[in-house]
C-alpha cells in the first residue's frame, strides 16, 4: 500500500512540474543505465578474463575501479551518448531499449521479494494502481495522469522509463509502449518462483 501511495504522489508531482522535472529524469536514466550496462559489461569481463580484476586505480567520488570496471565504462558511456544524442528521433528506440533492459535485469539481480504473500500483494496492488492512474484519473485530472507523464506532459520529450518499440506499417507512426514497471513487477514474481 506503501508503494502505491508513493508512486501516486510520484506520478502526480510529475504530472503537475513534469516541464521542470523532465531532465532530471533523463539525466538519472543517463547516469544510471551507464552504470547499469557498465556492471553488466565488468561482470562479463572479470569472467571471461580474470587477470581484468586487478585494481586500475582509484576516484575521490566513485571509489576502486578495476581494468574491466573501466574498459565496460566505455560501450556505456557511448551507448548513453547515442541515446542522448539519438532519443528524439525514430532512431533512439534501440538503446533506450538497451539501456532499459539493463536497469530491469540489475532490479531483477538486486531486489528479492521474501515470500508469495507479497508479491500477490505487490501485483494486485499494482493492476489497480494502473487501472487508476491510466483509465479513471482523466475523470479527476481531465487526461490520464500516467499517459501525460510517459509522454513528457507537453515538454518535446518522453520518459524514458520505458520500452519504445515501433509500430511498423502504422500510419500515423506512433511507436508501442511498456512502462518499466509492467516488466519489473511481474519479473519480480518470476525471480521469486525461481
Amino acid at each position: 500500500v506503501g508503494f502505491c501511495a508513493v508512486g501516486s504522489g510520484f506520478l502526480v508531482f510529475l504530472f503537475f512540474l513534469m516541464q521542470y522535472m523532465i531532465y532530471v529524469i533523463i539525466f538519472c536514466f543517463c547516469v544510471g543505465g551507464a552504470s547499469c550496462i557498465a556492471q553488466f559489461g565488468a561482470i562479463c569481463l572479470n569472467h571471461q578474463f580474470p587477470p581484468l580484476r586487478n585494481k586500475s586505480t582509484n576516484l575521490p567520488v566513485v571509489g576502486i575501479l578495476a581494468h574491466a570496471d573501466i574498459i565496460a565504462g566505455i560501450p556505456a558511456a557511448i551507448l548513453v551518448t547515442c541515446w542522448v544524442i539519438l532519443r528524439n528521433t525514430s532512431y533512439g528506440w534501440p538503446f533506450q531499449d538497451i539501456i532499459g533492459a539493463g536497469f530491469l535485469c540489475w532490479l531483477q539481480r538486486t531486489l528479492r521479494l521474501p515470500n508469495i504473500k507479497i508479491a500477490t500483494l505487490l501485483l494486485s496492488a499494482m493492476f489497480f494502481f494502473d487501472i487508476f492512474w491510466v483509465f479513471i484519473s482523466p475523470l479527476f485530472f481531465h487526461e490520464s495522469v500516467m499517459v501525460r507523464v510517459a509522454t513528457g506532459g507537453g515538454t518535446g520529450e518522453s520518459v524514458p522509463m520505458l520500452l519504445r518499440i515501433p509500430a511498423f506499417g502504422d500510419p500515423f507512426g506512433n511507436d508501442r509502449l511498456l512502462g518499466f514497471g509492467d516488466i519489473a513487477l511481474p519479473g519480480l514474481l518470476v525471480t521469486y518462483l525461481r
